[in-house]
């Protein structure tokens, strides 16, 4: 009986410290940009928000067109990269209508220190 007992409680104590660990997680600000493709012009609009900042990017690409040249995006994801920022989801909507409208959501993580 003495035996159950110890190993009934070092399996008890080892189930804890398991448990412990595993709710010992990493934390994470979260962020995400928005851009929608789909026209035939040249100028994009990239919408940020980032904690509790929002900033909205105006601009035009040099080559192809705003749905076909996603550079400004790829450039700001690489900037936001650099200070830590990951890509952990992307949604791509594409509008009904016939229209080409498409909708592209990046959700992005970084930890916090």
């Amino acid at each position: 009986m003495k035996k159950f007992i110890t190993h009934g409680g070092l399996t008890i104590a080892l189930f804890f410290l398991c448990g412990s660990i595993a709710v010992a997680q990493d934390k994470y600000e979260y962020g995400s940009l928005f851009t929608a493709g789909g026209g035939v012009g040249k100028k994009y609009e990239i919408k940020v928000a980032l904690n509790d900042k929002f900033e909205e990017i105006n601009g035009s690409v040099a080559e192809g067109t705003s749905s076909s040249n996603m550079t400004p995006v790829t450039k700001l994801l690489t900037e936001l990269s650099k200070n830590g920022w990951e890509v952990y989801n992307i949604n791509i909507f594409p509008l009904p209508g016939g229209n080409g409208l498409t909708l592209y959501y990046y959700f992005i993580k970084r930890k916090v220190k």
